[in-house]
């Protein structure tokens, strides 16, 4: 039958055979002297007895004792240094016991026969990795998320943009179909006014395509979860309507800010500000990923603008 002992030195915890129950020999981690307690006496005993020892002798002392110095050790013996290390336990190992966490908060007959669940001691006949404890779903006090059922809550697995052909067809046609349009109402109407509006309609429609196609191309996999479902609908609408919008103020800006060489450079900037921040806004990009998104969007509509014979801008 295996002895458990503590090293009052450094703490270790070990199993000797109990042929060396109450001998005294080296620990094996720090080589002080130890006292095997015998097969009967338990390990906490021995430790205790350790400690009040030490502490009786520090408090029966005198004052100029405990005020001097420690002398210095004596060598160790040769019987002492030459006696063998305590040897630890081999054999078979023990079965396992199964004790269900139930058990264990319960605190049933099983579970204290196994060990007390209260104070969290392990009888010595058994080993703490023979108890296996069957998790029922009920998270300990204080550790996790739990529902109002009081069980645990796991958290959801991240789920990232995985890319789906029927989708992407559907923004390929819709996109082709606005451009096969601008191309035949271009050549259709010759009145200005009316051809601008068509032109204020075809962009609305291919502002979505493209709002959700910028999107999947320049979202960042590591940073956010991308948006779907409903999310991604309303993001959608409201960033391609914002961008039709800006190209409805531009028909309001006088003429003089857009005449001259560098005059469209500076009536440029408002619109591109604008642009980048409705980009930002709608998708959580980037600053150099919004102008990316808007610049998309301007060249597509400038595509449109010139099939339909309206120039560039």
């Amino acid at each position: 039958m295996a002895i458990r002992v503590v090293c009052d030195s450094c703490r270790s915890r070990f199993e000797v055979d109990d042929r060396h129950a109450g001998k005294k020999g080296p620990c094996p981690k720090c080589g002080k002297v130890i006292q095997i307690p015998t097969a009967n006496e338990p390990e906490s005993a021995t430790v205790g007895k350790s400690v009040e020892k030490k502490t009786e002798a520090k408090q029966s002392a005198p004052p100029a004792a405990r005020s001097a110095s420690p002398k210095p050790e004596a060598p160790k013996s040769a019987a002492a240094s030459k006696s063998p290390a305590p040897a630890l336990t081999s054999g078979k190992p023990k079965p396992k016991r199964t004790i269900t966490g139930a058990q264990l908060r319960a605190g049933s007959s099983q579970a204290k026969e196994a060990g007390d669940a209260s104070s969290g001691t392990i009888p010595e006949n058994i080993r703490p990795e023979d108890i296996k404890i069957h998790d029922t779903g009920q998270a300990a006090p204080g550790v996790g998320i739990v529902g109002k059922s009081g069980k645990r809550i796991d958290p959801e697995a991240r789920k990232d943009a995985e890319f789906k052909l029927i989708p992407s067809i559907l923004i390929f046609v819709m996109a082709a179909s606005v451009i096969g349009a601008a191309v035949y109402l271009g050549k259709t109407f010759d009145d200005p006014v009316l051809s601008n509006n068509i032109f204020l309609g075809l962009t609305w429609l291919i502002s979505f395509p493209l709002a959700v196609a910028g999107y999947w191309i320049l979202r960042s996999s590591d940073d956010t979860e991308p948006y779907h479902g409903k999310v991604l609908l309303v993001r959608t609408v409201i960033c391609g309507t914002l961008y039709t919008v800006l190209w409805l103020v531009k028909g309001f800006v006088p003429e003089i800010y857009v005449a001259g060489e560098y005059g469209w450079l500076f009536g440029a900037i408002p619109f591109v500000f604008a642009g980048c921040v409705i980009a930002f806004a709608s998708w959580d990009f980037e600053p150099g990923e919004s102008f990316l998104h808007f610049a998309l969007f301007v060249g597509a509509s400038m595509l449109i603008r010139w099939l339909m014979g309206l120039g560039w801008i």
